[in-house]
């Protein structure tokens, strides 16, 4: 699996450890996909993932065959803190039930994941306020998962049309509170 994934060409070093690599070749094969991702895109692509202005979600997007939170994922999760099967299969859900809305997409959900993480990897008061590395997971989960399965409307839109949304999440923050009870069914 390593093989299929790390990069390629004259240079020899990695893109991301060993570890994320395979894990993330696990949940590929899972997904029965046509083809196994070219690795040097992959790589291109998760190369820029620390940086702020340089990180392109179309391009990881596209290198990972629409699994671009599950190749984040497997770049920025630490897998001493998480089990990297069930975290695989996680992301890999997270992926798919995103859905095709304009905005609230995948791609919007890892571009907020690469904006929590840039922030917490810089030298600066957000940084150092973070206590632990379960903050920083429970910042990345949260950002993961900030608009999972979104309907495309506003909560003033839901409520006047007493949607059933609305109805059970309450008239109180019931995009939130759906984007959460999602991310933990």
């Amino acid at each position: 699996v390593l093989d299929l994934i790390r990069k390629s060409g004259e240079e020899e070093e990695e893109c991301v450890d060993d570890s994320a690599l395979a894990w993330f070749g696990r949940v590929k094969r899972r997904k029965r996909c046509d083809s196994w991702i070219p690795e040097s895109n992959l790589c291109a692509a998760l190369k820029s993932a620390e940086d702020w202005t340089l990180f392109d979600a179309d391009a990881l997007d596209e290198a990972s065959q629409g699994f671009a939170i599950s190749a984040y994922a497997a770049r920025v999760f630490r897998c001493d803190l998480v089990d990297a099967e069930k975290l695989g299969q996680f992301t890999r859900i997270v992926d798919t039930e995103y859905g095709d809305n304009p905005y609230h997409n995948r791609l919007h959900g890892v571009d907020v994941m690469q904006a929590a993480h840039s922030l917490m990897s810089s030298r600066g008061p957000i940084c150092e306020a973070l206590e632990g590395d379960v903050s920083r997971l429970a910042i990345l989960f949260a950002a993961m998962i900030h608009d999972l399965k979104h309907p495309g409307v506003n909560e003033s839109f839901l409520i006047e049309t007493q949607h059933e949304l609305s109805l059970r999440y309450s008239d109180d923050s019931t995009l939130e509170r759906m984007h959460l009870a999602e991310g933990f069914e």
